[in-house]
């Protein structure tokens, strides 16, 4: 009954759930048990709150799940009404488990297998059912009949699995275009989660689903709920994701959510990297050529005073030479940021700041003329932020 009343309010609100990078969503469980009493979707802007009467409760907890809105609260129902309910907040923490939130950037991030003898023979497991080394893909990678093989530190006891408001797994995919002479066909792939059993030395497949792919090449976060496989999957070292054969794979995250009375903390925005440096050019009387990096001829206006030079530096500036200096600002700001790997030069902006700087300079021609050119200095900011992923 909760589930499709949850299901109803959703569908009145028009409302999707989203995880991780923007794009579609969906949910997959091992069950019909959805464990929707309590959920968050930060990136609507809205919270779940679990509200119950005495009646209810002595009837065993029968609890009414309805949506409110994060900040001025409309809809549903007012804030003085919230202030009377019990009102429970499901606050999440997200571990990252394999793969970046590049948004399917290159290079590929390596996807992480973990072999121990009577542990997690994953190896041995692959390689028995036709999965070597060479049929293995990375994150981010853009081969075709592969499969990618995660191995995630687990240890969560299935007590904790069952404590949490939410616990599962985010796996952000998508269909893969079309090859030239290769159709590949994404609809009967599945997503597995293989753990093994120390005590009976036995290999078990707690979920195992066919993804779902209908054609769409939009990408798309699975939720893969754990709660539900607690017994099966609490208290092992190691659980292995596999996921086979066309479906390209940006990261997988573990979600776990903790039961608050307080409205959670919003979410962080995404980091941003910086760097500071300068750009030189001399600004002569008569309008010249300059260059940045491989681009040549670029025409510089002329001036005859500080303010005028800097003006034509600035028009030069902007965007001539900022797009010429992206490479150099991705450069210096991984050299900055160990671990950084900025993907594309797109997400990289290079923007002036302020004092600039400006000097006469005179000087005598070959010919004997006198002139006088205006050194001029432009301080500038390269900025990274992690992009937000609509691809």
């Amino acid at each position: 009954m909760e589930t499709k009343l949850m299901k109803t309010i959703v569908a009145m609100l028009g409302l999707g759930m989203a995880f991780g990078c923007a794009g579609s969503a969906d949910d997959l469980t091992a069950g019909d048990d959805l464990n929707l009493d309590v959920v968050a979707s930060r990136a609507l802007g809205v919270e779940s709150a679990t509200r119950s009467s005495p009646k209810a409760r002595a009837r065993g907890g029968e609890s009414l799940t309805a949506l409110v809105p994060r900040g001025p609260r409309h809809g549903v129902f007012s804030a003085k009404d919230a202030k009377q309910l019990d009102e429970t907040f499901c606050c999440e923490t997200t571990h990252l488990k394999g793969g970046k939130k590049d948004c399917f950037a290159a290079p590929e991030d390596a996807a992480t297998l973990v072999d121990v003898a009577g542990l997690n023979p994953i190896e041995s497991y692959l390689t028995s059912h036709g999965i070597p080394q060479s049929k293995r893909s990375n994150y981010d990678t853009t081969l075709l009949d592969k499969f990618l093989v995660q191995t995630i530190k687990f240890g969560y006891a299935a007590s904790t699995i069952d404590a949490a408001c939410k616990f599962g797994l985010n796996v952000r995919m998508r269909v893969p275009p079309y090859a030239a002479g290769y159709y590949p066909i994404p609809a009967n792939d599945t997503l597995t989660i293989l753990v093994f059993d120390a005590v009976t030395q036995t290999w078990q497949t707690p979920y195992s689903q066919v993804i779902g792919w209908t054609g769409a090449s939009a990408p798309t976060t699975k939720f893969i709920d754990l709660k539900p496989l607690a017994n099966q999957v609490g208290g092992k070292d190691f659980i292995n994701v596999l996921i086979q054969d066309d479906t390209f794979v940006d990261y997988i995250e573990l979600v776990q959510g903790q039961s608050s009375p307080v409205e959670c903390p919003p979410v962080p925005p995404a980091p941003t990297y910086t760097t500071s440096s300068s750009w030189h050019v001399a600004i002569e009387e008569n309008a010249m050529l300059t260059s940045c990096g491989a681009q040549t001829n670029i025409p510089v206006g002329a001036a005859t005073n500080c303010p005028d030079a800097i003006t034509a530096a600035q028009a030069l500036f902007n965007p001539a030479i900022a797009d010429c200096l992206k490479a150099s600002c991705k450069t210096w700001l991984e050299a900055a940021n160990p671990g950084l790997v900025i993907g594309s030069l797109a997400d990289v902006s290079v923007v002036e700041v302020a004092p600039s700087s400006c000097w006469a300079d005179p000087y005598t021609t070959v010919m004997g003329y006198a002139r006088t050119r205006y050194q001029v200095t432009l301080p500038f900011e390269c900025h990274y932020s992690v992009p937000v992923c609509i691809d």
